[in-house]
């Protein structure tokens, strides 16, 4: 929400007038504390949520595709909710000039960073196809990743 109490709504959301990305694939994006505190070594610190995620995960490792192949369980009050199908938020053009602070760059001249952004660091993205409802996801709540 922005200060002035309306919303601010990421490039990729489907209710954005110029979204860039068309992708059902990317009904929720997932984030992780971990993978912000990286990209802050390279680049200056951001707030943690800028690169659009509607969650963000504390934790102290850094999560790969591979890692959460199996998805995520979110415990909540109502009962865990899934996340199926995750794969890799490649990072964009835009989200990697604001992060190096180089708004004119090129595709070219952000190659190296793209490359770091790659992988996993920008955070993942998944359908959420199977959920039949709303579910109300709170912080603190509780994190799994099921066993392999």
């Amino acid at each position: 929400m922005a200060g002035d109490g309306g919303w601010v709504i990421d490039a990729h959301h489907a209710s954005h007038p110029q979204r860039t990305r068309r992708s059902a694939k990317a009904t929720v994006s997932v984030g992780f504390t971990s993978h912000y505190e990286k990209m802050w070594s390279r680049f200056m610190e951001r707030p943690l949520g800028v690169a659009g995620e509607n969650i963000i995960i504390e934790t102290d490792r850094i999560w790969t595709l591979d890692d959460l192949a199996g998805g995520l369980v979110i415990v909540t009050a109502a009962g865990e909710v899934r996340l199926r199908g995750l794969e890799v938020a490649e990072p964009c053009i835009p989200f990697t000039r604001f992060l190096s602070g180089r708004p004119g760059a090129d595709a070219v001249d952000l190659k190296d960073d793209l490359a770091f952004l790659q992988h996993g660091t920008r955070g993942f993205v998944t359908a959420m196809d199977d959920l039949e409802s709303p579910v109300e996801i709170k912080v603190g709540d509780e994190v799994r990743v099921p066993p392999g």
